[in-house]
């Protein structure tokens, strides 16, 4: 079985949390005004942060597995 994509939005910072694979991040480069992307040590993208949050649609859910 492949890898399972996590999100989980902290209402109380605003932030959006996108998990692509689980791993230990050694690097990060912003993207754009409060979007991050988080890599592992062979540059595999790991993790997505979206500082805004609440701006993205809603899907009603605030952990999704």
């Amino acid at each position: 079985m492949g890898e399972v994509m996590k999100v989980r939005y902290d209402a109380e910072a605003d932030i959006l949390y996108i998990s692509i694979k689980d791993d230990d991040i050694e690097d990060m480069d912003e993207l754009g005004e409060d979007i991050f992307v988080e890599y592992n040590r062979n540059g595999e993208n790991c993790w997505h942060r979206n500082l805004a949050g609440s701006q993205v649609p809603d899907s009603g859910n605030s952990e999704i597995y």
